[in-house]
């Protein structure tokens, strides 16, 4: 008899500690959390009463524009936050001053122009709380097909700490950034692998024009063949760079010793990275101020690094 009550006894102390740990995750992700683009924005407010708002912006560049407010619960589980849409508010806005804004109310349904991302993986870097999800979709509609992890791995390969903005959700001060380095070792271990301690350099063999279909958008674009491989730690989906961003290089293919990937043609850069052209992992640019943050001055202690410079 006693036996059986320590067991109970443990059980309750035991789904006590668990209903603690859960309310304090709760407690910790309350707030808003933000994804900027150009003209457009994307904010996840996860309220104290256990509702969300879902809030899409797009705006013209002369005024007026469209919100999409997805409403509905959350839930917080571990390390998860899942969301329960329940309905769907549209506003648009038109160009007067001050804006008259439509708007309707209908109950949420799942389809493409309301699909929205439902669960996501709470992460903490000192200050910052971001809500990262494996979902291969990107908001914005950009052509990359990545989730949070491959995105931030490239990010922080190229040297963009990105803390207040980029394409995943975060929230925290902005005049407190991270002091210590990104703890790789808390991320999944399937993707601790992209995080690179030192640029994959390369030279792009050769290039071609081809038609790529997107979101119904037929358009050219380069592809090239680098001289780097699964020797060298290429992996699918990472970037190259070309110097001062002439080209950025999404990898599709990789092979032992050579990679294949693709980029869109450059207004800016109309010849982009061509044959013989040096490419790196990391972003390089010739200004000093580009290459203000602490990672990026990391990485360009290489050797390798500063022989591309002299080019």
């Amino acid at each position: 008899m006693k036996m059986k009550q320590l067991v109970l006894l443990l059980f309750v102390l035991l789904l006590i500690s668990c209903r603690q740990k859960n309310q304090a995750m709760h407690d910790q992700v309350i707030g808003v959390y933000k994804m900027n683009g150009f003209n457009s924005g994307l904010d996840l407010t996860l309220m104290a009463n256990g509702k969300f708002i879902h809030e899409r912006s797009d705006w013209g560049c002369r005024g007026g524009g469209k919100v999409k407010k997805v409403k509905g619960s959350y839930i917080v589980e571990g390390d998860k936050v899942t969301l329960i849409p329940e309905y769907v508010i549209n506003e648009i806005h038109d160009w007067s001053s001050p804006p008259i804004i439509t708007s309707d109310s209908l109950p949420f349904q799942i389809s493409d122009t309301l699909y929205i991302i439902k669960e996501y993986t709470i992460f903490t870097w000192d200050s910052l709380i971001y809500l990262f999800t494996e979902a291969q979709y990107n908001e914005w509609g950009y052509h990359r097909d990545e989730n949070d992890y491959e995105r931030l791995a490239n990010d922080y390969n190229a040297g963009y700490q990105r803390y207040f903005d980029g394409p995943y959700f975060f929230k925290g001060p902005k005049k407190n950034p991270p002091q210590s380095k990104l703890p790789i070792d808390r991320l999944p271990s399937r993707y601790q692998k992209r995080f690179l301690q030192k640029p994959i350099i390369g030279k792009v063999l050769q290039t071609k024009d081809i038609e790529m279909v997107k979101f119904d958008d037929p358009r050219i674009v380069h592809q090239y063949q680098i001289n780097r491989g699964r020797k060298d730690g290429v992996i699918e989906k990472m970037r190259f760079h070309g110097i001062d961003g002439k080209c950025e290089i999404f990898i599709t293919q990789v092979d032992e010793t050579t990679c294949v990937g693709w980029a869109y043609k450059r207004i800016d850069y109309p010849n982009d990275c061509k044959k013989g052209c040096r490419v790196s992992t990391s972003w390089i640019g010739s200004k000093e101020e580009e290459l203000a943050s602490l990672h990026r001055l990391e990485m360009m202690k290489d050797p390798a690094l500063a022989e591309l410079l002299k080019e």
